[in-house]
């Protein structure tokens, strides 16, 4: 075999590499994809896009994240997810007593959340319009810990069942299950992601549905 078609052959090879999925139904891959829903389902985003409706979403039952009027719910999930999930990094006792809280969380943090799971830059700005809210002084967000959960309200985890994998399009269906209760799986789901580098993931939009009573907030 010569150099020149060997070299050939080694380039072709790296570009099918580069370009090999590296979703798949592995019991691995489902339960990362299963934690990844899970930071949604946790803090009660079922039924939500990232498209920049026009509208709150309320007339279908669908909350539309990209648009600007729901800047408010981003920055709620970088602020509770970050609680949770990062809070020995990002959650500080605040510097001075004040009328907002007694916890602090950078605005770095809570956009680098955001960014992460959702694709979308954003300008941190107080919350206070709707509860909970936050009030950010232009560096930190300002809260008490238990404005970060709904105290006592059931916590739903995801278990991934199916993955598919469209270009840079994953879709994600399984069920919804009581964290509690791993047995008592109320609703169904269909989600899907967009691929970000070669196993990244950002969130396009989750749907549930409900089998029997109602269960969540959505």
């Amino acid at each position: 075999m010569n150099k020149k078609f060997l070299s050939l052959a080694l380039a072709l090879l790296i570009v099918a590499m580069s370009g090999a999925c590296v979703f798949s139904e592995s019991r691995a891959d489902l339960k990362r994809m299963s934690d990844f829903l899970n930071c949604f389902t946790e803090l009660n985003l079922f039924n939500f896009d990232t498209n920049a409706d026009a509208t709150d979403g309320e007339e279908e039952g669908i909350l539309h994240l990209g648009n600007p009027y729901n800047l408010s719910e981003l920055i709620r999930f970088g602020i509770r997810h970050n609680y949770i999930h990062n809070a020995a990094q990002a959650i500080q006792s605040a510097p001075t007593r004040n009328d907002y809280g007694s916890l602090v969380i950078d605005g770095r943090f809570v956009a680098e959340a955001v960014e992460r799971y959702f694709g979308f830059k954003i300008r941190n700005r107080s919350v206070i319009d709707t509860e909970p809210s936050f009030y950010y002084d232009g560096r930190n967000y300002y809260f008490e810990a238990y404005e970060t959960f709904d105290d006592g309200a059931p916590i739903y985890y995801t278990d991934v069942k199916q993955i598919k994998v469209e270009g840079d399009g994953v879709e994600l269906t399984g069920e919804i299950y009581d964290s509690q209760d791993s047995a008592d799986r109320p609703g169904t789901f269909t989600a899907h992601a967009r691929r970000v580098g070669r196993d990244g993931l950002v969130i396009t939009s989750m749907t549930t549905d409900w089998i029997g009573e109602w269960r969540g907030d959505e």
